[in-house]
């Protein structure tokens, strides 16, 4: 703003910055004179549009003729109209109501005409003396407003009270509204700013890094893609929302409703946009009520978009909006159900499964057939994860297979799905990726065909084959125990070596000549016309990596060494198998090798099985190394069978909780803020049966001394059966996250803490105010001053009783709880400093129990003692004469309170059981007879009715020996 600082005219301000709101008290019409025309005079020659609110001290002609004579070039002023002289009830008083926010928006207009004209800005005084008592409290309302425009806008007001007209709560409510207060003090103007000008210096590093942090939040708030707007609630007369003013907006906001940052900041909604949708007015009434945020789509015809809005209430009287533009999407929507349309009958006809998913596997579509397949209705399975259809140990697999279409890798796979009754269906799946024409991945599409039956035959077919394998050994143990017998009756044999794929063989040493059986040449795919090869042609069949080892052996069985080998051959079609071979050696009888016999078995298929295994084996431990967290699988007894890397950096052998020697490493706190003990800890649980899948934190002590945070989860693992063979454990190192947590902890006690020092710094300026009143009336001489000061000195002690439980709550160590006992030994000594007593001997006797209150129950109940104490002060003792003040503070328990106090009303008697009682008591005269504590005139007494009920507790007055007040209450807070 333009030349920020102003002269405001009167000495004991001096210079001022835009936005400034003071008042000034003044008791007759030359103490007004004094401040008025020196700070219109000034505001008139720094080039500032002046606005002078007249009211019946000093009205339009009186003040018009005032300005004549005590400015120079007056009349030139008032030609040109930089000045305006406006009657109170003009400025006010709309149909004998003053409507604050009407006056509002025409203090907002004036401010703009100001500017429009050339003028640096607008200066305003405003005389209320003589406003109506049924227009005080719009008015304060509208003072309250009026600092929320002034704030932003080049202003500079002065408001002016008649001390003849104000009454303390008035003087209260007026200081609490203006940044500064001036009033004459032993014939000297003097001012007394707010509260947070004195402890500027002492929150100067806090209020420096709350910039920092408001400039690393408005670059945020100005880069978000999202539209962003806080609004502020303009109600009506019956306190329901009636339209909302702009008071901030990020450039996205701008972009997506198509207007310009300064077209609508400070004005209405409906001023800028009078057809905004119903709708989306009803919605944001009902957060202004409710407090509860919403969520909601619709088309804007303002910004020919389709919206998604999200609106919440940050504090009373302020929604905020959240604006995305989803026009894009909402045309792909209409887009893709007209596509949809078109195929969807083609789709529901289909032979084959058809599942459409969105980009995060959540099923949109499925048609009849697929619903059919998997024995669930279509409705059932729309919104449905594509790995809820699978079980357990394949949904990995399915979001691995996921994740490749996401990457555009589309392919086919046999898969098996569990459907609705737990029966096993196999599909062969082809799947492929869907991408927008801007090649963003928009979701998933499928292409099942039963093969159920195929696969049902197949494993059938294994489970001969499987028992097949099993009588091959058998019977190969009573083949070899039977081969002589057998030898001459091939045909068995032959029959025996298909079934098994063994065959046999004879090698004539000499005749260097073989005989294979059948089983051989269909291994070896030879002609079965052919003889059996020679020993080098056989070799040209073993794998050249291989021959060197066939002919080790061979030497060596010659030599009458038996062997037993698994090599590789090449078959005659070029196909390479793998073998076993073992063979025995015959000698004559002579002892020299004359033949060698043997039996070979193809073992392809099984040592395929073996390597896929062994590959899958080191698939789970790649994917298990790359988790970001540790997981481990234990025994029932705690010891490791798999882990990672992450895993055994905090655990080697055995789990914690089974391990004696290194358990006192790890240390949990349950809600009660005691130890776990081992049997809780999640590891344990979960060989219970138990999922504990939200986690338990530990503090973990490593072995370099180090503390680190981590949260154990854990499972159980269980076989087919459902039997528990293990636990999986998971490990998250969370301890940059706990003590980020913990330093957030601690700041914001330090701010609650700034908070009731503030408070109790603005409490201190009250009494000040008060005190400061006080005097103004003891000059008056139609004033009973004695009454008047008495009234103002109850008035302070009641406010400086509230400060004292705002001042230990900022010295104490906690944040929203204070020590009562504590309190009361403070707020006494204060009481028998504030009250002369004169010659009256008056002692205190405490007996507190420490108790520890929140401030909804803490405060009331100061206020309470204070008046108590006060009233006994004042009434209970004569001139003269001794006296003793008691005050008890203890626990109780329900049945006592039930059992033992006679004389209270039902409605108490049926509440509850309390916590607490307080008896405050003295040996004075006692209170009369004739006064009847609920409803006496006394307002001390009304107060403590009021209090009470307040805090929602009872009490109890005895006058047998002096007066005795009994207040059972329990803390409200909690």
């Amino acid at each position: 703003m333009k030349n920020s600082i102003r002269n405001s005219g009167i000495d004991s301000i001096g210079s001022v910055p835009w936005g400034t709101h003071f008042c000034q008290f003044y008791q007759n019409k030359e103490e007004l004179k004094d401040i008025i025309i020196p700070y219109l005079k000034a505001g008139l020659e720094s080039n500032e549009f002046c606005i002078w609110i007249a009211s019946s001290h000093l009205e339009v002609k009186e003040a018009e003729k005032l300005l004549k004579t005590a400015v120079t070039n007056a009349d030139t002023y008032l030609e040109k109209k930089q000045i305006e002289i406006i009657p109170l009830n003009h400025w006010y008083i709309k149909n004998e109501t003053l409507d604050s926010q009407e006056v509002l928006n025409g203090l907002i207009d004036k401010v703009n005409r100001s500017l429009a004209g050339g003028y640096d800005g607008l200066r305003l005084i405003k005389n209320t003396s003589s406003l109506e008592n049924e227009n005080w409290n719009n008015f304060v309302n509208y003072e309250r407003g009026m600092n929320s425009i002034i704030n932003k806008c080049p202003v500079i007001a002065l408001c002016t009270y008649s001390l003849n007209t104000c009454s303390a709560v008035d003087v209260i409510e007026i200081a609490a509204n203006h940044q500064l207060v001036l009033a004459k003090k032993e014939g000297k103007w003097e001012k007394k700013e707010n509260s947070e000008r004195e402890i500027h210096a002492e929150c100067r590093q806090t209020e420096e890094a709350l910039r920092k942090s408001e400039e690393r939040y408005r670059m945020l708030f100005t880069n978000l893609t999202d539209g962003f707007g806080l609004l502020e609630v303009i109600y009506d007369k019956k306190g329901k929302p009636q339209d909302y003013r702009y008071l901030e907006l990020n450039p996205a906001f701008e972009l997506i409703l198509g207007v310009k940052r300064e077209q609508i900041l400070g004005k209405t909604m409906l001023e800028v946009f009078p057809n905004e949708n119903t709708i989306a007015i009803e919605k944001y009434n009902e957060v202004a009520l409710s407090g509860k945020p919403t969520h909601f789509e619709i088309g804007s015809e303002i910004a020919h978009k389709y919206l998604d809005i999200y609106v919440f209430s940050p504090e009373r009287g302020k929604v905020a909006l959240i604006l995305r533009d989803i026009t894009e999407r909402k045309q792909m929507e209409k887009e893709l159900q007209e596509s949809e349309g078109k195929y969807r009958n083609i789709v529901e006809t289909a032979s084959e499964g058809v599942w459409i998913g969105d980009p995060e596997a959540r099923t949109v579509y499925v048609n009849k057939r697929l619903a059919e397949m998997l024995r669930y209705t279509q409705d059932e399975m729309i919104g449905r994860l594509a790995w809820g259809f699978a079980s357990e140990e394949n949904k990995l697999t399915v979001k691995k297979n996921l994740e490749d279409r996401r990457r555009g890798i589309d392919r086919s796979y046999e898969f098996k799905f569990i459907r609705k009754d737990g029966s096993p269906l196999w599909t062969i799946v082809s799947g492929k990726a869907l991408f927008d024409n801007k090649g963003k991945f928009i979701g998933n599409m499928a292409m099942f065909t039963d093969i159920t039956q195929r696969k049902q035959t197949e494993e059938k077919l294994k489970s001969t084959l499987d028992n097949l394998e099993k009588l091959v050994k058998e019977r190969t143990a009573e083949l070899e125990n039977a081969y002589n017998s057998l030898k001459k009756s091939e045909k068995g044999l032959a029959e025996a070596q298909k079934m098994a794929h063994v065959g046999n063989w004879e090698w004539n040493i000499m005749a260097d000549k073989a005989y294979w059986s059948d089983e051989l040449y269909r291994i070896f795919k030879r002609d079965p016309q052919e003889a059996g090869p020679p020993y080098n042609e056989f070799l040209n069949y073993i794998h050249p990596d291989d021959r060197n080892l066939v002919k080790n052996v061979t030497k060596e069985s010659i030599n009458g060494k038996p062997y037993s080998i698994e090599c590789r051959i090449v078959r005659g079609d070029g196909e390479e198998r793998i073998i076993h071979m073992q063979s025995d050696v015959i000698f004559d009888e002579k002892n020299n090798p004359v033949q060698i016999r043997g039996i070979l078995q193809d073992i392809t298929e099984y040592q395929r099985m073996e390597d896929a295994l062994r590959q899958n084996e080191e698939l789970l431990s790649a994917f298990l190394e790359q988790l970001p967290v540790g997981t481990g699988l234990v025994d029932p007894h705690g010891r490791l069978l798999v882990n990672n890397s992450m895993f055994r950096r905090f655990i080697s052998n055995v789990i914690p909780s089974q391990d004696s020697e290194n358990s006192w490493r790890w240390r949990a706190w349950g809600t009660n803020g005691r130890l776990l003990n081992r049997s809780q800890w999640p590891g344990q649980r979960a060989l219970q049966g138990e999922n504990v899948t939200f986690g338990t934190d530990f503090l973990y002590t490593s072995r370099d001394g180090r503390e680190i945070w981590v949260r154990v989860s854990a499972v159980p693992f269980r076989d087919r059966e459902g039997k528990i063979k293990g636990v999986i454990i998971v490990l998250q190192d969370i301890d940059e996250q706990k003590r980020s947590q913990e330093a957030l902890k601690k700041i914001e006690k330090i701010r609650i803490k700034e908070i009731h020092h503030r408070i109790k710094n603005n409490l201190q300026v009250v009494s000040s105010l008060l005190d400061l009143q006080a005097e103004t009336f003891s000059h008056l001489e139609v004033c009973k001053t004695l009454e008047v000061i008495e009234a103002f000195m109850e008035s302070r002690s009641r406010v400086i009783s509230m400060a004292l439980i705002h001042e230990e709550l900022y010295k104490g160590d906690k944040i929203d709880t204070l020590d009562f006992a504590a309190y009361l030994e403070k707020l006494t000594i204060d009481l028998l400093d504030s009250y002369n007593l004169g010659n009256k001997d008056i002692s205190f006797k405490l007996n507190l129990e420490q108790v520890y209150l929140g401030m909804d129950t803490a405060i009331p109940l100061g206020i309470i003692v204070n008046e108590l104490v006060s009233n006994s002060f004042k009434h209970a003792f004569t001139a003269g004469g001794k006296g003793e003040i008691r005050i008890n503070l203890r626990r109780t328990e329900t049945s006592a309170i039930k059992n033992n106090v006679s004389g209270l009303n039902e409605e108490c008697m049926e509440k509850n059981g309390f916590d607490y009682v307080l008896e405050v008591s003295d040996n004075g005269k006692g209170i009369l007879q004739e006064i009847n504590f609920p409803s006496a005139d006394s307002l001390g007494l009304q107060l403590v009715t009021i209090l009470v009920e307040q805090i929602d507790s009872c009490v109890k007055l005895e006058r047998d020996h002096g007066t005795k007040f009994t207040i059972w209450f329990s803390d409200v807070d909690k």
